[in-house]
């Protein structure tokens, strides 16, 4: 699990973390891994499940611009 710190726009702080969770559709019967990305501060949390999976090796400004589209928590 990658863990990345970097500062917003705004100067804020912002720690990143993949999360993976083993779950079962019920429908088919098959494992899927679910995987989501969580920006965290000290006064909100965000998630986006659509991220590359190279996101830990990309820029600072790339972070910045997922977690401006992540979804609030």
């Amino acid at each position: 699990m990658s863990e990345i710190r970097f500062r917003d726009r705004a100067g804020w702080q912002w720690e990143v973390v993949e999360s993976s969770k083993r779950r079962v559709i019920d429908e088919q019967g098959e494992n899927d891994r679910r995987r989501a990305l969580y920006f965290l501060n000290r006064y909100e949390t965000r998630r986006i499940d659509d991220f590359p999976s190279d996101w830990a090796k990309r820029p600072s400004k790339e972070l910045i611009r997922l977690c401006e589209v992540a979804e609030p928590l």
